[in-house]
């Protein structure tokens, strides 16, 4: 299984993200959480801004994307967590995650 995500800059004050999970065969269930998140240098951490999950069955593939809107002045990523298996109870997970942008 492979994931990928991405993050671009969708206007002043909006962010795009995208995430998809590959399986190597045809799965029972394949699901991508795609968080949005946000530098906060007082802190040198990342903070929560927005996070959604994508489901399927019975695939292979699977791709979410989405636009944000976000305040301007700061770095911005996305994360995600790539999950593919049988079932619910029954998978393989691996994560991805973006370096930041700036929105000025």
């Amino acid at each position: 299984m492979t994931g990928e995500c991405t993050i671009s800059k969708a206007g002043l004050t909006r962010v795009y993200a995208y995430a998809s999970t590959t399986a190597n065969k045809e799965v029972g269930y394949i699901a991508t959480l795609v968080y949005i998140e946000r530098y906060i240098e007082e802190e040198d951490a990342w903070g929560f801004v927005d996070a959604w999950v994508e489901e399927t069955h019975d695939d292979y593939f699977l791709s979410t994307a989405k636009s944000v809107k976000v305040d301007r002045g700061y770095y911005y990523r996305v994360r995600a967590n790539h999950i593919a298996g049988e079932s619910v109870d029954s998978y393989d997970e691996t994560a991805s995650v973006t370096d930041g942008i700036f929105l000025p």
